[in-house]
């Protein structure tokens, strides 16, 4: 009886890991506010503006231009990144790491986002 409640338990826990989030955000402002469709545009990150932004998929996604913005929200699933944004290493092992986004002078390793598809 006792490992099966502790079955149950760790069960549970790992379920409730999961259900946290479903794209890496930080404040409420997904990928740390950098423009998801910059990377597929500029081939490098571009960090996005207050005023083009858009709520989708309980987070806030902000964009460097408005063409950014409707091109997002024409197709949002090609330009929002793989796992949610969370580390593509951390997801293979069964984990929601959140990542940790660098800007364009930094190197973008596997503590980041992984982008293209």
């Amino acid at each position: 009886m006792k490992k099966v409640l502790v079955s149950v338990v760790l069960v549970a826990f790992s379920y409730l890991a999961f259900a946290q989030s479903k794209v890496f955000e930080k404040d409420g402002v997904a990928i740390n506010g950098y423009d998801p469709v910059a990377y597929f545009t500029d081939g490098k990150p571009v960090k996005g503006e207050s005023q083009f932004q858009l709520k989708w998929n309980n987070a806030t996604w902000q964009f460097a231009s408005k063409a950014n913005l409707e091109k997002f929200k024409s197709q949002p699933e090609k330009y929002s990144p793989q796992f949610g944004g969370f580390c593509s290493f951390g997801v293979s092992k069964g984990h929601k790491v959140k990542s940790l986004m660098r800007g364009p002078s930094s190197t973008i390793n596997c503590t980041s986002i992984t982008i293209y598809r």
